[in-house]
């Protein structure tokens, strides 16, 4: 997992996919890589690892989004268009932003 700390945004690419078969891994190593967060007001997370979007990406999503807003972050997703549509299903927006490389073009 991967971090960086830079003009207040905390970016954060994980390596691996995040879905069901990596929950039990990505977890904790997300939980770890929020206490390097000091001094930022955004965590950005890098989605382009994870091709297979399942209920294991969701609960990882949504339990950092607890874990941000619990620290007073604000969330954003680096998603392809395919990813943003799934989490868009989930009306995941209203927790986190969801943005492609088209969106910040």
């Amino acid at each position: 997992m991967k971090t960086k700390n830079q003009k207040g945004i905390f970016k954060i690419t994980p390596g691996l996919e995040l879905n069901v078969s990596t929950v039990a891994k990505a977890a904790p190593q997300l939980q770890k890589a929020l206490e390097k967060a000091d001094g930022a007001s955004t965590v950005e997370l890098d989605l382009s690892e994870t091709a297979s979007f399942d209920s294991g990406t969701i609960k990882i999503l949504l339990t950092l989004a607890q874990e941000c807003q619990n620290r007073g972050l604000a969330l954003k997703i680096q998603a392809s268009p395919e990813a943003k549509q799934f989490l868009n299903v989930f009306n995941l927006k209203r927790r986190m932003s969801i943005i492609t490389q088209e969106d910040a073009e």
